[in-house]
């Protein structure tokens, strides 16, 4: 995604029209005319001032810094956007990898479909700015966050099963897991 396409993109999540957006970056000390913002919203080539561009994307309720990013990735060296490239690709690796960890099947696929969906639409200006500079978030939080409280409730709360002894005398004794993998590897003592 270009800086036309992420403004044109950002605009549009904000359900902002041309005459409403020109309004609030007047009212923010930027005035600039329908033909201009058009030509921003058309023409790869050109790109706002990185103050203007700050403006638009705190008028549309994104990170400020967000199209002056993309603005410089769009001008940077192929070498460079290869290497981002890579570092966007290993962290989607790196989350598949935690999602491996759902035991669930169909749990598994659906999130990985909803990574995929992310992944799909995030602009790697937004993925450098959220999840890479120095007030970086955690990568995709509400999947990472899903699977860290699975694997912490199975720690904590570990499914339980009840013996029920034969003999009358005895208590119900409530077994985790570990408790009954530990009987399996024990000999049957009759």
């Amino acid at each position: 995604m270009n800086y036309t396409e992420l403004l044109n993109q950002i605009i549009k999540d904000a359900q902002l029209s041309n005459k409403e957006l020109l309004q609030e970056c007047e009212n923010s000390g930027f005035k600039i005319t329908p033909n201009y913002l058009s030509v921003l919203k058309n023409d790869t080539s050109k790109v706002a001032s990185d103050n203007l561009s700050r403006t638009i994307a705190r008028i549309c309720g994104e990170n400020e810094e967000l199209l002056v990013v993309q603005a410089y990735i769009d001008k940077a060296p192929e070498v460079i956007i290869n290497i981002l490239n890579g570092l966007y690709r290993a962290s989607k690796k790196a989350i598949y990898y935690q999602l491996e960890l759902i035991q669930d099947e169909d749990e598994k696929k659906a999130a990985k479909t909803a990574l995929d969906k992310e992944f799909d639409k995030l602009p790697l200006a937004k993925f450098l700015l959220d999840h890479v500079g120095e007030d970086a978030e955690n990568l995709f939080p509400d999947q990472t966050e899903k699977v860290v409280n699975k694997m912490i409730d199975k720690q904590l709360n570990p499914q339980k099963w009840i013996a029920v002894p034969v003999d009358s005398d005895m208590e119900i004794q409530y077994l985790t897991e570990d408790d009954l993998k530990r009987i399996n590897k024990k000999p049957f003592n009759s």
